[in-house]
């Protein structure tokens, strides 16, 4: 699994501390989503649909959706983790150094203003309205790790069908290229927790 989501400076946590976000780049990127919750009062965050170049909207998608950390009951699930935790820092730099390179800023929004794409289905966009108070309901969650895949899974589902409308219409070959691994790696980690749901907990 050499690609998927989530972020830099993201560490495990012990099983007392709350699912947690933060921004490992410097730039402020997880602003929306320090303190989740507070300000939203535990509604979904609305969803800006973005004008713009393509390339420009799926980067600014993707970085704020990759950042996340989580903490976990089960090996299999903190080994996940860990992995994503790894090998995304690469990704995310990639990703914000073409934002430079093409649209003149590495600067993308925070969660809160993280733009949907044209053409997404609105069960993603639900998906993701929906997260800050996801988020804050796992805080007290039990058991957490059902919670946590039962949210995580139509979050990861958003992101294929964002590659997949940047595989499709995007402009610059790099990005599609990545958006191919996000999609491959993605997929199969669906079916992967998919399967820990059913064994676990026999959802």
């Amino acid at each position: 699994m050499k690609r998927r989501t989530v972020l830099s400076l993201a560490a495990f946590t012990p099983l007392a501390a709350i699912l947690s976000a933060c921004g490992g780049s410097g730039n402020n990127n997880m602003g929306g989503m320090n303190g989740m919750g507070s300000g939203n009062g535990g509604s979904g965050m609305s969803m800006p649909m973005e004008t713009g170049p393509l390339d420009q909207q799926f980067i600014d998608m993707m970085v704020p959706h990759h950042m996340m950390a989580v903490r976990g009951e089960h090996p299999e699930l903190k080994m996940l983790a860990a992995s994503i935790i790894m090998s995304q820092s690469t990704e995310i730099t990639q990703m914000q150094g073409w934002r430079k390179a093409w649209y003149g800023s590495d600067q993308t929004p925070p969660m809160d203003k993280m733009p949907m794409l044209a053409g997404m289905p609105a069960g993603d966009m639900t998906a993701m309205s929906h997260m800050m108070a996801d988020m804050t309901a796992m805080q007290t969650a039990n058991p957490f790790d059902r919670a946590f895949l039962t949210a995580m899974i139509p979050h990861h589902q958003s992101a294929v069908d964002a590659a997949r409308i940047e595989q499709e219409k995007g402009q610059h070959a790099e990005l599609k290229t990545l958006a191919g691994s996000i999609i491959t790696d993605q997929n199969k980690e669906i079916a992967q927790m998919q399967g820990w749901l059913k064994t676990w907990y026999g959802a």
